[in-house]
C-alpha cells in the first residue's frame, strides 16, 4: 500500500514542481505580476532585516522583535495602503498594549489578565475601520502579558519599536521601486472595446437572417461575460489609481508609465473611438433596413 501511495505521489510532486517553475520563471524573464510579487517579497524581507539591524543590533531594544515584525507586514501592494496599514496597526497596537497592561496591573495574574484583555482586544480588532490590521490588537496584548512587563518604560519601548518598524516598512515600500499597477488596466482597456465590437458585429450580422434561440442565447451569454469584464476593469482601475496616491515614483523613477486616462464609462481603451464609429455605422445600416437596433430587439423578425 505504501509503495502504491509513493508511486501516485511522485507524479503529483513533479506536476507541482513544474507548476511552480512556470510561475517562477517569468519573474526572471519578463515584467509582470510574477516579477512584482518577487520584488515586493524581497522588499518585505529587506525591511524586516533593516528594522532588526536598527532595533536589535544597534539600539539593543528589549522588545526588538516588534520592529521587524511590523516592517515585514507593512510592505503592501501600494504606498497608500502601506501608510494606511501603518496607521491602523499602530492604533491597534497602542490599544492592545494599554488594555493588556491595565489588566495586568489590576489582576497581577497572567491567566486572569488574559481572560480580561483578550476578549476585549479580539472584539476591538473586528472594528471595520482597522481592516486587516485589527488582529494585531490581540497579538500586542499577548506580547505584553506573556512577557509580564507592564511598566511605563516597557510600554513606551514597545510602542517606539512598533513605530520604528512601521516607519521602515513604509519608507522601504515608498523609496525602493514603489509599486505602480497599470498593466491590468491597459490590458483590459484594450480588450474590452474589441470584445464589445466583435459581439455587436456578430449580432448585427446574425439578425440579418433567421436565427434560433440557441444563437440568441449565445449572444446573451457573451454580453453577460462582458459585464464581468467591465467589473474587472473598474476594480483594476481603482487599484491603479490607489497605486499612484502618495507615491513618489513620479520623481524617483522616470520609467513609470502615466496612469491610463479617463473613467471606464468615458474611455476604456485606445480603440474606443474607432469602435464607436463602427457601431454608429452599423446602427445606421440596421435602421435603413427597417430592423430594430437592439441586439435582441429583432427576435420576432428573426424568429418568423
Amino acid at each position: 500500500m505504501r509503495r502504491k501511495d509513493s508511486v501516485i505521489a511522485w507524479p503529483s510532486l513533479a506536476w507541482e514542481a513544474a507548476g511552480v517553475w512556470r510561475s517562477v520563471r517569468p519573474a526572471f524573464t519578463e515584467a509582470g505580476p510574477e516579477r512584482d510579487t518577487a520584488v515586493q517579497s524581497l522588499k518585505a524581507a529587506g525591511a524586516a532585516l533593516l528594522a532588526w539591524a536598527v532595533a536589535g543590533w544597534w539600539w539593543n531594544a528589549p522588545m526588538a522583535l516588534l520592529a521587524p515584525w511590523t516592517a515585514l507586514f507593512l510592505v503592501q501592494s501600494t504606498v497608500y495602503r502601506s501608510l494606511l496599514s501603518a496607521l491602523q496597526q499602530f492604533v491597534v497596537v497602542v490599544a492592545g498594549t494599554l488594555l493588556a497592561a491595565g489588566a495586568g496591573v489590576l489582576t497581577h495574574n497572567t491567566m486572569t489578565a488574559m481572560a480580561l484583555a483578550l476578549p476585549l482586544t479580539v472584539l476591538l480588532g473586528n472594528y471595520a475601520r482597522f481592516g486587516d490590521q485589527g488582529l494585531y490588537a490581540a497579538t500586542a496584548a499577548l506580547f505584553v502579558l506573556v512577557y509580564g512587563s507592564y511598566t511605563g518604560f516597557d510600554i513606551l519601548h514597545r510602542l517606539l519599536e512598533t513605530l520604528l518598524g512601521a516607519a521602515i516598512g513604509v519608507c522601504v515600500n515608498a523609496l525602493v521601486r514603489p509599486p505602480v499597477h497599470t498593466r491590468r488596466v491597459r490590458r483590459l482597456g484594450d480588450r474590452l472595446p474589441k470584445d464589445c465590437a466583435e459581439l455587436l458585429h456578430t449580432v448585427a450580422d446574425g439578425i440579418q437572417e433567421p436565427y434560433d434561440e440557441e444563437q440568441a442565447r449565445g449572444w446573451y451569454d457573451r454580453a453577460v461575460r462582458l459585464t464581468g469584464q467591465v467589473t474587472d476593469l473598474r476594480v483594476a482601475r481603482r487599484r491603479s489609481d490607489e497605486s499612484y496616491r502618495l507615491n513618489p515614483a513620479h520623481r524617483l523613477r522616470s520609467s513609470v508609465p502615466a496612469p491610463p486616462g479617463g473613467r471606464v464609462g468615458r474611455r476604456v481603451g485606445p480603440d474606443y473611438r474607432g469602435h464607436q464609429g463602427d457601431h454608429a455605422h452599423a446602427h445606421r445600416n440596421r435602421r435603413a433596413t427597417g430592423l430594430r437596433t437592439g441586439p435582441f430587439g429583432s427576435a420576432a423578425e428573426g424568429g418568423r
